[in-house]
């Protein structure tokens, strides 16, 4: 059986790894909302769906570009993980600005 003194030095790893898990998991559940939002506002047509579709790409682009720039950074300074966890931050934020500007107003 290992040591109290083990487990407390293993501890902060595991929740560490569940809060990003978590995050991810936050991510995944309301990118779907956007996803949603986004279909009905393009099954409707018009002047507004042709902006949307651009907009959306336009921001698959620049998401991109901007979580290669915070994964290599992180890897330039040997802390991946940080990295990671840095990219599903912003794209969080990114979804619930989407979610914002798409829902009932």
């Amino acid at each position: 059986m290992p040591s109290a003194g083990c487990w407390a030095a293993v501890l902060p790893h595991y929740e560490k790894k569940r809060m990003a898990m978590l995050q991810g998991a936050w991510l995944a559940m309301e990118a779907q909302q956007v996803i949603a939002l986004r279909l009905m506002k393009l099954v409707k047509g018009g002047s507004a769906a042709t902006q949307e579709a651009h907009l959306m790409v336009a921001e698959k682009v620049d998401a991109t570009i901007r979580a290669v720039g915070m994964v290599a950074a992180a890897m330039a300074c040997g802390t991946f993980d940080a990295g990671a966890d840095a990219v599903v931050r912003m794209l969080r934020q990114e979804v619930q600005a989407n979610r914002k500007r798409l829902g009932p107003s």
